[in-house]
């Protein structure tokens, strides 16, 4: 191997310098880097969970607020026209009592008029 220009103590050498260095670099570079990544994994992971979480919750709100603002108008709009029959029909009480009223003011100046007669 000599004539290849292949030492085979180095070789050896070379070989046992790379495990050496692949267990220290593992137990001091690979795995902690790797668990900073699952670490971060982890906290992306729970980021978009609650992203998510957030964003049905949001949509829950606007659904509520929509079913809030449409309760509203509809009792709104019911009050309103309770409001309006309520005014019609006491516009109508108020002319009838104005039509009785004029009537007796009517028949009251008749009553004058003829009594001014008889007396002529």
């Amino acid at each position: 191997m000599d004539q290849l220009g292949i030492n085979i103590g180095f070789y050896f050498v070379h070989l046992i310098n790379f495990i050496i260095m692949f267990i220290i670099l593992r137990k001091w570079a690979f795995i902690p880097i790797m668990n900073v990544l699952e670490r971060r994994r982890e906290t992306v992971s729970q980021g978009i969970e609650d992203a998510r979480v957030a964003a049905e919750a949001r949509a829950n709100a606007e659904q509520e607020a929509e079913k809030i603002l449409a309760d509203a108008r509809a009792k709104a709009a019911d009050e309103a026209r309770e409001i309006t029959a309520r005014a019609e029909a006491q516009l109508k009480d108020v002319g009838a009592a104005a039509e009785v009223e004029a009537t007796k003011i009517k028949e009251a100046a008749q009553v004058d008029a003829q009594a001014a007669r008889d007396q002529a």
